[in-house]
């Protein structure tokens, strides 16, 4: 059938197929010709699309799951300081070292004061990653002394939680020793302290040491010659 370009600019005497191939080229389509509905299923394929082409605003809201991750693609860089949450770690994940602080003093320093006061410099203060996080407390004094035998010095682990409760969880108590090498009539020895604080709070925690004095003076650090002694505090948070 012969091809006829009508007056009113239709054209008869076409079938399907039968234009020659590359008769229609791109500068024949008209802009915005081709519509979605023009487009046969599965017509797009990835070699047709350019590198690049594909952007975010063009992703649909969870779009991407588990299954479109390949293995190993999530590395440590493409994770947001604090993004994973006690709560993302998997059951049997809990015991780790979360963090760790701690402060150490070597200055010698007394007190008569027989109630419990803060010792300076042995304070540390941190933030919980989770309030299920549990606190491994390790205090070590030296030099801790008395001006004379048979006196008793207490110490203590005081917490205080921000915007909270400040208690005394934990006391310890100490004699001093007869048979302690002594200078200048000051008894010394080191005493250690271990404790797990489970405070149930992700507010911002201080833990200090505390001393007091039975009678007379209370001292730590003492210089008996030596000026080697230090005494020290650390906080270790486990997780859950």
């Amino acid at each position: 059938m012969a091809i006829v370009i009508n007056g009113s600019g239709t054209v008869t005497g076409l079938a399907v197929g039968g234009l020659p191939d590359g008769t229609v080229d791109a500068g024949t389509l008209a802009s915005n010709a081709v519509t979605e509905a023009k487009i046969a299923s599965n017509a797009v394929v990835t070699t047709k699309l350019n590198d690049d082409a594909v952007t975010n605003a063009k992703m649909a809201n969870d779009a991407i799951t588990e299954h479109e991750l390949a293995g190993s693609a999530v590395v440590t860089a493409a994770i947001n300081d604090d993004a994973i949450t006690a709560a993302k770690l998997a059951s049997g994940v809990g015991g780790k070292v979360l963090q760790v602080v701690e402060a150490a003093d070597t200055g010698e320093y007394d007190s008569n004061n027989t109630s419990l006061t803060n010792i300076p410099n042995l304070s540390v203060a941190l933030t919980p990653s989770a309030s299920s996080s549990k606190f491994l407390v390790l205090i070590s004094l030296g030099g801790v002394g008395t001006h004379s035998s048979n006196q008793r010095n207490s110490f203590a682990l005081r917490r205080a939680i921000s915007g909270g409760a400040t208690s005394v969880p934990y006391v310890m108590t100490r004699s001093s020793a007869h048979d302690a090498i002594t200078n200048s009539n000051v008894f010394g020895y080191d005493t250690q302290g271990i404790f797990l604080d489970e405070p149930s709070t992700a507010s911002a925690i201080t833990y200090s040491v505390q001393m007091a004095a039975q009678s007379g003076y209370a001292r730590i650090n003492a210089n008996m010659g030596t000026n080697d002694c230090m005494s020290s505090i650390a906080v270790m948070e486990i997780g859950a």
